[in-house]
């Protein structure tokens, strides 16, 4: 089970990790929660930018906002990319980068995508 500090610390990178290399058969709990996580930090990261987007006025349809979200992400996944292909790109950054895992696992989150899905404009 997870601990952290009651007033919402950011979870750390080894703290994600060691709920993410969990499997169903060894740590059904850790490996659930990490699922969640990963559902969190992906709705989390789309309601933000939309608010961004929103709030600018800038995106006026779908494509508009679609691209702004790329822009301020920093990251150009496909469409049709699934959680758990996120999950795996996710927690194979973090044990390639075993000395970046006392950041934040949301900041790592987005290296993690920017390595995996670079935008075109950012190469």
């Amino acid at each position: 089970m997870l601990n952290t500090p009651a007033q919402g610390s950011p979870l750390s990178g080894n703290q994600v990790y060691e709920l993410c290399t969990a499997t169903m058969a060894t740590n059904p709990e850790n490996a659930l929660m990490c699922r969640g996580y990963m559902f969190g930090i992906i709705e989390g990261l789309n309601l933000g930018l939309l608010m961004v987007i929103v709030k600018s006025g800038e995106a006026k349809d779908y494509q508009e906002t679609h691209d702004a979200y790329s822009e301020l992400s920093g990251y150009c996944a496909p469409d049709d990319v699934t959680t758990k292909q996120l999950e795996d790109i996710f927690v194979g950054y973090m044990a390639a980068n075993p000395a970046e895992r006392h950041l934040p696992a949301s900041s790592l989150f987005l290296f993690s995508m920017r390595s995996a899905f670079p935008c075109s404009h950012n190469q």
